[in-house]
């Protein structure tokens, strides 16, 4: 099913919507002090949790914010419709200042600082569309009354340069999750029980098991072997999950370093696989640089470079250096699969050849929206292609980009 068009008007206005992130900036604060302490110091701690609001035209939004981490930074993910934004919330302390930065699945970025005025916190953004096109937003937030999060919409006019208020709308305050619900919490507790999405792959070595555990975790089960691929506390209990004949590590960010998931599937003669950075955290890992390759356990391992080129930090450096994170192929038998890892479609990812499965990740702002994927996909014709590590990014969108690409299989899981 083809996806509706947004409107030039809807699309200003959800632009507009999602940047209502939390505020918590004041000229008072010290360069040392932590996100979470200014936050609650100028009493918009309530902001924090699920909101919900419905516009003229009857369309549900949504917005969340959640501490990460230990309170340096808020995440914020919001969604309307198929549309989709997450972005992130932190402190420079060489600025004494509060940004906002992120991208959406249409491929705009959106950048912006905070300050309070009285009780209201005050968002002041520039978001920059694929085109190149810019517009300067203003949001004001208040609380009306408990659980109540109001939210008024300016937009500097073109011409005259004077903000024109847009829109105005009150958010109500959602529940927390209850069980049953699609939380981490939720899926810990049934993987631990094995309800997870497996596939099976042919080879001439025998069947290749895929379990798709979440987020950019992976197993593996080929040949009596179990592979595990950035594994994740957070997302399983492993020590109900076979133990690792090999562990794969893209990259040292925390939910894809686990020291505590590696410690729990290690045995004896368990291989671990890291970049450079993550070696002062992994003691006796084997560290692959990018254009590496090695064999280890019987199984081809090739170490292929992952990396930003568009998606950066408020300070201009990428999420994802150059040279520092890996993606692996691996090859189970006659099959190639390749675990891209947190990256953008790279020049490196784009030229790789007699690819069987891929992996790539739609986690924004920090890897590739989908429009990127499929890009990257049309390049090195994977024969199945499992779009992963996508957050709140609906990968139905990407189906429908490759609609006219009928060489490449596209499989949805459960893999946000």
């Amino acid at each position: 099913m083809k996806r509706k068009a947004i409107s030039a008007l809807n699309f200003r206005t959800v632009g507009i919507i999602i940047l209502t992130g939390v505020v918590m900036l004041v000229s008072q604060a010290t360069a040392q002090a932590g996100l979470r302490d200014m936050v609650t110091d100028r009493g918009f701690d309530w902001l924090m949790g699920h909101w919900e609001a419905v516009n003229d035209k009857g369309q549900k939004i949504q917005v969340a914010y959640t501490w990460q981490l230990d309170g340096h930074m808020i995440a914020i993910d919001f969604t309307m419709d198929r549309f989709a934004y997450k972005g992130m919330i932190v402190h420079i302390p060489s600025r004494d200042t509060v940004v906002e930065m992120g991208v959406d699945n249409k491929n705009t970025s959106v950048k912006g600082t905070w300050e309070t005025i009285g009780d209201r916190a005050v968002s002041r953004t520039e978001r920059t569309d694929a085109a190149g096109k810019t517009i300067y937003v203003t949001v004001y937030h208040s609380r009306p009354q408990p659980d109540t999060l109001k939210l008024e919409f300016f937009i500097r006019d073109e011409k005259t340069l004077a903000d024109k208020l847009l829109d105005s709308l009150e958010f109500k305050r959602l529940p927390p999750p209850q069980a049953g619900e699609d939380t981490a919490k939720e899926r810990k507790k049934t993987m631990g029980q094995y309800g997870f999405e497996e596939d099976t792959i042919p080879t001439k070595q025998g069947d290749l098991k895929i379990t798709c555990i979440g987020h950019g975790t992976l197993m593996f089960t080929h040949n009596g072997k179990t592979i595990h691929v950035d594994p994740w506390s957070r997302l399983a209990d492993y020590a109900k999950l076979p133990q690792a004949d090999l562990i794969l590590v893209t990259h040292e960010h925390r939910d894809h370093l686990d020291t505590k998931a590696i410690a729990t599937l290690k045995k004896a003669n368990t291989q671990v696989v890291i970049n450079q950075a993550c070696a002062k955290s992994v003691s006796n890992g084997i560290v692959m640089k990018n254009g590496e390759t090695r064999t280890l356990d019987g199984l081809k391992i090739e170490a292929i470079p992952a990396y930003n080129i568009l998606h950066k930090r408020a300070g201009g450096e990428p999420f994802h250096p150059k040279g520092n994170g890996n993606g692996y192929i691996v090859t189970f038998g006659d099959k190639r699969v390749y675990i891209a890892g947190d990256t953008e479609n790279i020049p490196e990812m784009k030229s790789l050849k007699n690819i069987d499965i891929a992996f790539l990740p739609m986690n924004l702002p920090y890897t590739m929206t989908p429009q990127m994927v499929a890009d990257a996909a049309r390049a090195f014709l994977p024969k199945i292609l499992y779009p992963y590590h996508y957050g709140q990014t609906d990968p139905q969108e990407l189906v429908n980009l490759l609609q006219d690409s009928p060489r490449i299989e596209v499989r949805i899981r459960k893999l946000q």
